[in-house]
């Protein structure tokens, strides 16, 4: 029972500690949304896509057309006619299709949201990995101490003939493997940086307090999902795609309903003329044929389409949260075994007492160094799948 109460604590503190560092990427997300160029380009992008739907809610333009016949026989002076039209459609359509260009516009709207979203976590998960490959570096460096001591000491008791020359031919590549491990880790912590500075508009960024932590807990996975369906725009586009096929079938609708033309004319001759009011109707039998069932026919694809879609997702994020928990049990259990043995430490101890060879030193070493790269692999992979988690939070 108290293992078990144990056990979720550690849980607990771990899962708060690895939220923080997500959280202390804030700073980093807000300065790449400011300056990332495709956002700034995909805003323009966004007004334009806007003011274009609105466009398609205006009424046709007016006509004129004038008559002046002076030729032909006649003795009545030369005939003259003018005449102002107006056409357009029936007036609920124009009601209906201006809330079809909102729901369109909050389509447009959430499309930018999820290009948004979608850069935040590219530079989210990147300066995840830029921690982890920083973190890798001030351990590997530690080593390299560690091995410089070593070969030092090594070489004195070789000259001392109390080693053998295998003994400083395997110190000294350990040495040197902990030079060209440095090096790499180095060349991909610039990459990574570069990659961050990138996302930010080629504009150098400033990580020194990419650390600072604010804590959050984790929810359970169906709260986690009911969070997503209201704030993911993925799947808020869904909905709103099936809104937007609904309404476009009520404007269908209403668009079978007659076309209405009004206007002035004016005819005249020498001393007489005519002037007054047009008006006419179309009779909606041909154009709108079909549409009215086709638009029915789409929105019921929507909703179903939707409804398989919204289902596939949760599967897939069930899937992201099973095994984010798996990796955070892993990791914790890792944490707690290694936090214990304090092993590494203690190997070098006896190895400069003399308790221990440098052979047997480097092979039980390398053991415990292993379980400590895996576990700082299994916490860069906990906080990448957490990325995708809250991806919905950005």
């Amino acid at each position: 029972m108290y293992k078990k109460i144990g056990f979720a604590t550690c849980v607990y503190l771990v899962t708060f500690g690895l939220f923080a560092q997500n959280n202390a990427l804030k700073p980093l997300l807000q300065q790449i949304e400011q300056n990332n160029p495709v956002l700034k380009a995909y805003t323009h992008l966004n007004t334009s896509n806007k003011l274009h739907l609105k466009t398609t809610n205006n009424l046709s333009d007016p006509q004129i057309g004038a008559y002046f016949l002076p030729w032909g026989t006649h003795d009545d002076g030369d005939y003259t006619e003018i005449e102002i039209t107006q056409s357009f459609e029936f007036p609920t359509v124009y009601s209906s299709r201006k809330n079809l260009i909102k729901k369109q516009q909050k389509n447009a709207d959430l499309s930018q949201s999820i290009v948004r979203q979608n850069i935040l976590l590219k530079a989210q998960k990147q300066g995840l990995l830029y921690l982890s490959l920083r973190q890798k570096v001030l351990l590997e460096k530690e080593r390299l101490q560690q091995a410089s001591k070593i070969v030092k000491q090594i070489q004195e008791l070789f000259k001392q003939e109390q080693v053998g020359i295998l003994a400083l031919n395997k110190a000294k590549i350990a040495w040197i493997q902990a030079q060209f491990t440095i090096e790499k880790l180095q060349t991909e912590q610039e990459t990574s940086l570069k990659l961050l500075e990138n996302l930010n508009g080629n504009i150098p960024l400033d990580l020194k307090n990419l650390l600072v932590e604010n804590t959050t807990e984790i929810l359970p996975f169906e709260k986690l999902w009911s969070d997503r369906t209201v704030a993911d725009p993925n799947l808020l586009q869904l909905k709103q795609q099936a809104l937007i096929a609904n309404q476009a079938f009520r404007v269908s609708k209403n668009q079978s309903l007659p076309n209405i033309s009004v206007g002035y004319s004016y005819q005249g001759v020498s001393g007489a003329n005519y002037s007054g009011v047009y008006a006419g109707l179309s009779i909606p039998i041909w154009k709108n044929k079909y549409k009215v069932k086709a638009a029915k026919a789409n929105y019921t694809f929507k909703q179903q389409q939707a409804i398989a879609a919204l289902n596939e997702a949760k599967v897939m994020y069930e899937q992201v949260y099973n095994n984010y928990m798996i990796s955070q049990h892993n990791y914790t259990k890792y944490q707690q075994v290694l936090d214990t043995l304090n092993s590494e430490p203690l190997l070098f101890k006896a190895y400069e007492l003399g308790e221990i060879s440098f052979m047997d030193y480097y092979v039980e070493v390398q053991y415990y160094r292993d379980a400590i790269d895996t576990k700082n692999e299994l916490k860069k992979e906990v906080q990448l799948l957490m990325a995708d988690l809250l991806q919905h939070q950005l």
